[in-house]
């Protein structure tokens, strides 16, 4: 009796969920206005807020947190060939919210008009988004990103 073996080769399955929603993310980029609500997240993404909320349901990122953490995301890379001035690059007009806001992003540090902080920073320092499946498809889509600390820190995730 003879039986046959298939070998088979370790591959990470596919991020569906993690990757529906960093390409909703990374639309954002692209805005010309920071999108401050759900509501006009979704405009860019060309989905429904619905839609948008379970997409974020899916890759477990809350939708709000997801909204800052794609705004911040779109003031670090717009910023990479310019100084670092978030007032300008976000629509936030209370200095309180903006210091909420990057106490999340991990980006109390980053000092105005100074160097803006890279894309690899930005990702491992921010406190947003913990899941680190939906972190490696935002880098994936980012050119300039990469995700992780340690030994394997600024890997480009496969």
């Amino acid at each position: 009796m003879s039986t046959s073996l298939v070998t088979r080769t370790a591959v990470a399955p596919h991020a569906y969920a993690a990757e529906r929603w960093a390409r909703a993310v990374v639309a954002v980029i692209d805005s010309p206005d920071d999108p401050r609500t759900l509501d006009a997240w979704a405009r860019v993404a060309a989905a429904g807020r619905g839609t948008l909320r379970s997409w974020c349901r899916a890759a477990q990122v809350p939708a709000k947190a997801s909204l800052d953490f794609a705004r911040l995301l779109r003031a670090v890379v717009r910023s990479q060939d310019t100084a670092w001035d978030p007032q300008n690059t976000l629509d936030i007009v209370d200095s309180r919210t903006l210091r909420r806001l990057f106490e999340r992003g991990g980006l109390l540090d980053v000092k105005p008009q100074g160097l803006p902080p890279s894309c690899e920073s930005f990702l491992a320092r921010q406190r947003l988004v913990s899941h680190e499946t939906a972190l490696q498809a935002v880098a994936a889509l980012v050119p300039t990103a990469t995700v992780g600390s340690g030994p394997r820190a600024g890997v480009r995730p496969r």
